[in-house]
């Protein structure tokens, strides 16, 4: 487990084709708590206002309206980018 100190917050770092696999062999259920988690580690880490069980919500239930899983995964990836950026440059 790669386990990365970052503003004083443990996050942890998960590999993508890990997260996709176990994503298939639990039909879906896993990328369900990945999304979870990574919204909570950069909350805790960042100090960013976003709420994990709403980002989860915004996927699945949200689904049915058709566009908040798609604001909600470009929200995550936008500051999920921004801020490992940010640390990329920081650990230099």
């Amino acid at each position: 487990m790669n386990l990365r100190e970052v503003n004083g917050v443990e996050v942890k770092e998960r590999n993508p084709l890990g997260v996709w696999a176990l994503s298939i062999v639990t039909l879906g259920i896993y990328y369900l708590v990945w999304y979870y988690k990574i919204n909570k580690e950069m909350r805790r880490a960042f100090g960013i206002d976003v709420d994990p069980a709403m980002a989860v919500i915004a996927i699945t239930l949200g689904s049915f309206i058709i566009v908040p899983p798609f604001v909600s995964v470009y929200r995550t990836g936008r500051r999920a980018s921004k801020h490992s950026s940010k640390q990329e440059l920081e650990t230099q």
